[in-house]
């Protein structure tokens, strides 16, 4: 067992926000007068361990970072950080008291916030949850740490280093967490340019930045094809965007069975 089982609360996210009192001391200068997003009564965290695991990956490969000190011998410590707008800070305070590790802290001049763990307990067990569901280029990252804590800490971890996770987008709910992170819903309305009528377009998008490696590129094209939309290039971004009822229902089809957490599941909702 690797520690405390991740996200197993069953009550309703806005019940369980009403139990983090504002002088919450692992939460820094949070500002009494934001409002949060209320999502509605009765949305729960899903209680599947392996499940879970793989949100929280899509979580760090989306908009997390793994900091490796660069002198491996002397001081310095690790770090897994994540950042996010503040509209999602009720996801992350329920993040940090359920794995019981990390700090909270606003980002000075910007509307966000970033949960980091720099704790060697924290960061192993965060290690474990999250090894064997990565699908993007930080895994190499991950290779990094692993190294680190192997030299630092000579036989006392051996974090085995597992290959990219290569199953179907639609087998885990790694892509609910990376749309967490990085995936857009929206709703256009255009007139018909032959009728006093109105189009409505449903759509989701996802973008990533272009790199000289194929690990973009193959999980991008694994995207894609869950979704049966085309994969394009634009100004070195790789992007996606649904449009048909095909590829929307695959869409609905997922997210109900691999849940939204934070603010884009009432973007979903619209």
């Amino acid at each position: 067992m690797l520690g405390t089982p991740f996200f197993f609360w069953k009550r309703s996210i806005s019940r369980k926000l009403c139990l983090i009192e504002k002088s919450n001391s692992l939460v820094k200068n949070i500002e009494n007068s934001i409002t949060l997003p209320r999502i509605p009564r009765g949305h729960t965290l899903n209680t599947d361990r392996k499940l879970m695991h793989s949100y929280l990956t899509g979580l760090i490969e989306g908009n997390g970072n793994i900091y490796i000190p660069l002198d491996k011998e002397k001081v310095g410590r690790p770090s897994i950080s994540i950042s996010f707008p503040t509209k999602d800070l009720p996801l992350f305070l329920l993040i940090q008291r359920d794995l019981k590790h990390g700090h909270i802290y606003k980002i000075k001049g910007k509307n966000a916030y970033q949960y980091i763990i720099s704790n060697l307990e924290g960061i192993v067990l965060i290690m474990n949850y999250i090894n064997g569901f990565m699908r993007t280029k930080k895994i190499l990252k991950l290779y990094e740490l692993i190294d680190f804590l192997d030299t630092k800490y000579p036989g006392k971890y051996n974090i085995k280093k597992l290959p990219l996770d290569n199953s179907d987008i639609k087998d885990n709910a790694w892509f609910a967490g990376f749309t967490e992170s990085d995936g857009c819903f929206y709703i256009r309305i255009s007139k018909n340019s032959n009728c006093n009528t109105y189009k409505v377009h449903c759509k989701y998008e996802l973008a990533q930045a272009y790199d000289k490696n194929d690990y973009t590129f193959n999980i991008m094209t694994k995207i894609s094809d869950f979704l049966l939309v085309d994969l394009k290039v634009k100004k070195k971004l790789y992007w996606i965007a649904t449009g048909s009822y095909k590829s929307n229902d695959i869409l609905i089809d997922y997210f109900n069975k691999y849940s939204l957490y934070g603010s884009k599941y009432l973007d979903y909702l619209d």
